[in-house]
């Protein structure tokens, strides 16, 4: 059953952010066009980067899939997604020294994000490597809540 649930939650994800990214992107595009900022589908890695950013919205939703398997609760899952995506992440940065940024890049989507960006920078993860952190962050999520669902339902 779960990996039946992972295969449409992925599948639906992908597909449905991969639309809306590119709709996103030409749009943006016609909109820019006065300002003279355009960016084309060939330019270094903007390609990489339009379908990096469906693959991170895809792993975002098994992430929450792998939270709410854990915690078998809309309330906390949805309060647990957050805080592990948005809250957790920007905390990082006030660990004191080289904590903050040691560890930062490190935490679900600041690993992730790596790869929607087309110049992610001399200080985070490689694009391929942070989206490799991500996924094994949304995969142990679900591997724990399958195992819990194993224990707590049979």
């Amino acid at each position: 059953m779960v990996v039946a649930k992972t295969i449409v939650v992925a599948s639906v994800a992908l597909v449905a952010s991969l639309v809306i990214v590119f709709v996103s992107f030409f749009v943006g595009q016609a909109l820019l066009a006065s300002e003279s900022l355009n960016v084309g589908l060939g330019d270094p890695n903007v390609l990489r980067a339009l379908v990096g950013s469906a693959l991170y919205l895809t792993a975002a939703a098994l992430f929450g899939l792998g939270i709410g398997l854990v915690v078998r609760s809309s309330g906390a899952g949805i309060t647990a997604a957050i805080a592990g995506l948005i809250v957790v992440p920007s905390l990082t940065g006030l660990l004191p020294g080289q904590w903050g940024e040691n560890i930062g890049k490190f935490v679900t989507s600041n690993a992730g994000r790596q790869i929607t960006l087309v110049d992610p920078g001399i200080n985070g993860l490689s694009p391929w490597v942070g989206y490799a952190v991500f996924v094994g962050w949304a995969a142990a999520l679900l591997v724990l809540g399958t195992v819990l669902l194993r224990r707590r339902d049979v």
